[in-house]
């Protein structure tokens, strides 16, 4: 039985089909969770989670997108809320450095215009993302935010390679008309977000 056919019958009040859900999608939800949480304990606490969330928001499920996708968007916001519990000045909405309370000396800082600027491209960065489809951004998620391999994106997605590698294209270089402007205004473009985003 597909997925869609599942969340129809979950959403009738068949709980043994939520548990069937729960069976086929509880490995690659927990592998992803470790692999972004580093932690067994955190992975499993995560998961659990996930799969409350969802029956809770069951409902929410419009089936305009792979259900996976939807899965995997919520335990990515799951892992995205325990890592700033468990570490407040490491922020995942963005790959740019944040300068704020780390303690460097007045010699090691930079300049308040490196600063706003730097604040100004995670603005952009956040805002861009979220502009872009849903299946595009969930690869940048887990392909550039998380460091996943391809083949890592495409198994918990449940997509062939190829088409990963597609989404990813065509996100980065919507991304790169929409940011590379900005990464040109005498930013030092030595981070590894303007890398990705200049080379693709």
């Amino acid at each position: 039985m597909d997925d869609t056919a599942l969340v129809e019958r979950i959403r009738a009040g068949d709980r043994y089909a939520f548990n069937l859900l729960v069976w086929k999608w509880e490995k690659p939800i927990y592998n992803m969770a470790l692999r972004v949480l580093g932690s067994e304990e955190d992975a499993a606490e995560i998961c659990q989670e996930v799969f409350i969330k969802a029956y809770m928001h069951i409902h929410e499920f419009r089936g305009d997108a792979r259900f996976s996708t939807w899965l995997y968007r919520i335990a990515l916001n799951c892992c995205h809320n325990h890592l700033r519990r468990r570490q407040r000045q490491r922020k995942l909405r963005a790959r740019v450095p944040d300068f704020e309370g780390v303690g460097l000396d007045e010699a090691a800082a930079p300049d308040a215009e490196t600063v706003a600027h730097q604040a100004q491209l995670a603005d952009r960065i956040r805002q861009a993302l979220q502009g872009l489809p849903e299946d595009q951004r969930l690869v940048v998620e887990l392909r550039v935010m998380h460091e996943l391999s391809v083949e890592e994106v495409a198994r918990i997605m449940g997509i062939p390679e190829g088409t990963v590698k597609s989404r990813l294209y065509y996100a980065v270089k919507r991304l790169r008309e929409l940011l590379w402007p900005l990464l040109q205004e005498g930013w030092k473009r030595s981070t590894e977000d303007s890398e990705w985003l200049a080379h693709g």
